[in-house]
């Protein structure tokens, strides 16, 4: 892969190796999405012949392992490579609590009316050049009682930035397009996401959306 001079996120890899991600997502026995269910389908039906209130132990071990096909099978279906791995879950370790420690964590910044840093979604305000104000960014904040402020970023190199440009337009059109209840600003959105970018492409797959949930998008135009 081209060298980035950046900590790289594995989502990614989808824009990096599109062809690959495609072929095998194609190929595979089944999508992320009807892994996630029949895991779920399977743990809830083994749930449901164990009393959790005076088996306790035997409910976690299930949970224990279902949860560990589910991080196994993490991105198989696009790269092609399940993980084998022994997945055990220490209910006494310390953990940050996923995305409700996240608004834990601000929470508590916020009402201690102490300075704090962490990773947020925020507006850009001018953290990053070459993306609008209102563009909502992951980035580090300093948190205080007055609000939430990102850190400022160097301007990113000239390739990763054009990536971030096209995806936020991407989500202002898909937001737009929301909205206004627009085929033409659907179309015009996934024309320029750069996993699909082909007009003839985008329109192909707004019709086939739109014909799969057309009882949900009567009143779209």
């Amino acid at each position: 892969m081209l060298e980035r001079k950046a900590i790289l996120n594995e989502y990614l890899y989808y824009f990096y190796y599109r062809e690959k991600a495609v072929a095998n997502i194609l190929k595979a026995a089944k999508t992320r999405g009807e892994q996630i269910c029949e895991i779920n389908k399977k743990m809830t039906a083994e749930l449901k012949e164990i009393d959790i209130d005076s088996d306790f132990e035997k409910a976690f071990k299930v949970f224990e392992h279902w949860y560990g096909e589910r991080e196994n099978n993490y991105m198989s279906s696009e790269t092609g490579i399940k993980r084998e791995n022994e997945w055990h879950f220490d209910i006494n370790e310390d953990d940050d609590g996923g995305y409700a420690g996240v608004a834990l964590k601000y929470i508590e910044i916020m009402q201690s009316k102490k300075n704090g840093s962490m990773i947020l979604c925020t507006k850009n305000n001018g953290a990053i050049s070459g993306l609008r104000d209102d563009d909502i960014v992951e980035i580090t904040c300093e948190i205080n009682e007055n609000g939430v402020f990102p850190h400022r970023f160097d301007t990113p190199d000239e390739q990763s930035l054009e990536l971030i440009r096209r995806v936020k337009n991407y989500e202002r059109l898909s937001s737009k397009a929301i909205r206004e209840k627009s085929y033409k600003t659907a179309i015009e959105a996934l024309t320029l996401h750069p996993l699909v970018n082909s007009y003839s492409l985008a329109k192909k797959l707004i019709e086939e959306y739109s014909e799969l949930n057309k009882e949900y998008l009567k009143d779209w135009r």
